[in-house]
């Protein structure tokens, strides 16, 4: 596997591989030393290839049903989940040429070590449910009982033993010294119990109520359960006498809806996320201990330390959501429908809130002290027509969603790179400086003197920019600039719009169908070893950063004067790297045709169709965007790919 710096950092004038095999190093020695190390074979190849990555996977099922008399059924299921993965590395490397003069570059001789991780989880699932459906003149009903339980366990070794007496031995028992071993386990269980009725009323007045008890090993008994109920009520009002009489109208359905759910996989992104450990939040009510070394009578013993603080309170975070909207179907249920506003409140979010001094150096609990909300509304419309032969479909669809942090730390934010998370605000709001201008003239430099005659402090926190830098505003007005100057900026790490369109038509056997989907209102962050303003002597950098640069004489640039890596006056994080990741993506368009079952049934088919198909034909976005694809971080990421195909659909 080649990683990104092993790519962005490979020397232009570098020879990766010589034709008799050999491996080249950069060849000028004005070259950026680290890249004499950022050969892409040579990484490809830093283990020998021998050893395979073994993995079993074994997951059988097993599944009843009785229906002891209409209406009745009892299902049972259970599997079992067995995965284990063995992974050996035997450590090697190999020597860099300089072609030019013919001589080692750089030796591959290294401390050679054998690696040998395991992994393997184990996990059961069982259920039961219950189904019951009955008619009762107008009246259906329907009753589901249910239960479920899970049970997870994990288990993760490495060993590793350096020196051996000879690189093309590869068992443990070849080194002579001591080996490296290190490893963890951990496991968790659920236990769950649920239920739903649905009652309906001549097919008019419609209701469903759910109810899910769920508990989980990751809380105290005290903590452990927690209840979620939802329910839902449906009224086909077009079925009702005094809309009898609208012609237009075929179906019309008002619809209200409230559900709660439950969630405890949040604790281990968050125990990760803040501990860089393995899977603590699987007990963050318990006391857990990580090995630590003590200074007894001034010699170091091994021994235990709790470097997490437990939290017996921790509990489930719960999602509430409440949906209004209606359904319907007009003009001979040509032009079909749909609109729906929701609200969704999360409760309960796991954060770290500050703690005092006094707790020393172990790590604070995670507590449940965050809320969400997100509102919006969703649309979709189709219009459905056919005139002989000629049959078209038009449909799209638009939602809207509004991200707000209702409940946090007050005014306290939480800064990760550029990611803000205040509350009033939308989760991961960007919060960067904002550029002012480029310094191309001497009036921009007479201007930049005159803020600091005003003020000889006014660059304290950052550099003085001269020709071809930029110049941050000071967007607080305080006469200086400081990382206070920084701006929110954006929607957060989610698009507020999302939009799509389905097109098609048919005639005499032949169709075609347009599939687009779009985002809007969605800005991000954008800055990688290939879009950025400092250079390192070998490194590549993207030719319009080249060409739009600022030099000596220059007037309209687009981007600042190059510098080398150890001035960051221009890579600082600024709205010149916030991009509009706005886009509209033909998703699918498809051309088919359907041969006439005359034809057909004469090979015992009753349907035969071909048909063409390109999925990701084109994306249309903001030309600024320096990106492949929106949708994919800032790095080197494989963009969304166009897929041509050919089919055939059988039907005997």
């Amino acid at each position: 596997m080649v990683e990104d710096f092993n790519v962005w950092g490979t020397v232009p004038g570098q020879v990766l591989k010589h034709p008799d095999g050999r491996l080249g190093a950069p060849n000028n020695p004005e070259d950026e030393p680290m890249s004499a190390n950022r050969n892409p074979f040579r990484c490809m190849n830093y283990y020998k290839l021998d050893q395979p990555i073994l993995q079993n996977k074994f997951v059988p099922r097993f599944y009843g049903i009785v229906r002891p008399f209409k209406g009745l059924s009892i299902e049972a299921s259970y599997t079992y989940d067995y995965w284990q993965y063995e992974e050996n590395r035997h450590l090697k490397d190999t020597d860099l040429w300089n072609f030019y003069t013919n001589t080692i570059a750089r030796s591959g001789t290294v401390r050679t070590y054998i690696d040998l991780q395991t992994r393997k989880t184990v996990q059961n699932q069982m259920d039961a449910v219950v189904r019951y459906t009955a008619d009762f003149d107008k009246l259906n009903i329907g009753v589901l009982l249910g239960a479920n339980q899970e049970q997870y366990h994990y288990r993760w070794e490495r060993y590793r033993k350096y020196d051996f007496l000879d690189p093309s031995l590869v068992v443990f028992d070849a080194a002579p010294n001591q080996p490296s071993v290190i490893g963890n386990l951990t496991h968790w269980a659920m236990q769950s119990y649920f239920g739903r009725l649905n009652l309906t009323w001549n097919d008019k007045y419609m209701f469903e109520a759910n109810f899910r008890r769920d508990g989980s090993s990751r809380f105290s008994p005290d903590k452990r359960w927690g209840f979620f109920p939802s329910f839902s009520a449906g009224w086909r009002i077009s079925e009702e006498p005094f809309m009898q009489d609208i012609e237009w109208l075929n179906s019309l359905k008002l619809r209200l809806s409230y559900g709660s759910l439950g969630n405890n996989a949040t604790l281990l992104a968050a125990a990760i996320a803040n501990t860089g450990g393995y899977n603590i939040s699987d007990y963050p009510y318990q006391a857990v201990y990580s090995a630590a070394n003590y200074v007894l009578n001034g010699t170091v013993q091994g021994g235990f330390a709790q470097t997490t603080l437990s939290d017996p309170n921790v509990t489930w975070e719960t999602t509430k959501v409440t949906n209004l909207g209606f359904d319907f179907g007009v003009l001979n249920n040509r032009l079909n429908g749909s609109f729906e506003l929701f609200t969704k409140n999360t409760e309960g979010i796991l954060i770290l809130l500050p703690a005092p001094y006094v707790h020393g150096t172990s790590t604070v609990p995670n507590q449940n002290a965050a809320k969400v909300n997100n509102k919006g509304f969703e649309l979709n419309m189709e219009w459905n027509d056919r005139n002989g032969d000629f049959s078209y479909f038009v449909g799209g669809n638009f939602s809207f969603v509004k991200n707000e942090v209702t409940k946090f730390r007050g005014d306290i934010s939480s800064i990760s790179g550029t990611n803000m998370i205040l509350e009033g605000q939308p989760i991961n709001i960007q919060y960067v400086l904002e550029v002012d201008r480029i310094i191309q003239t001497d009036a921009d430099l007479a201007y930049v003197q005159s803020l600091v005659d005003k003020n000889p402090q006014y660059f304290a926190s950052y550099q003085r920019p001269v020709k071809g830098d930029f110049l941050y505003k000071d967007t607080d007005g305080d006469g200086s600039l400081t990382p206070d100057d920084r701006v929110m900026t954006g929607w957060g790490f989610n698009p507020q719009i999302s939009y799509g369109m389905s097109l098609g038509a048919g005639w005499k056997g032949l169709d075609l169908s347009v599939l687009l989907q779009g985002i809007a209102r969605w800005k991000g962050y954008y800055r990688d070893n290939g879009f950025r303003f400092t250079t390192t002597h070998g490194y590549g950098i993207r030719s319009d950063i080249a060409d739009g640069r600022w030099y000596e004489g220059r007037t309209d640039a687009k981007y600042p004067r190059l510098l080398e890596q150890t001035n960051n006056i221009n890579d600082q994080a600024s709205d010149a790297f916030i991009f509009n990741k706005s886009f509209l993506r033909v998703k699918n368009i498809q051309l088919g045709y359907t041969i006439p079952q005359n034809i057909s049934r004469v090979a015992f088919m009753d349907n035969v169709r071909v048909y063409f198909s390109i999925d990701n034909a084109y994306t249309f976005m903001s030309k600024d965007f320096p990106g492949l694809d929106p949708e994919l971080n800032a790095g080197l990421n494989y963009p969304t790919i166009t897929y041509y195909s050919f089919g055939l659909n059988l039907t005997f």
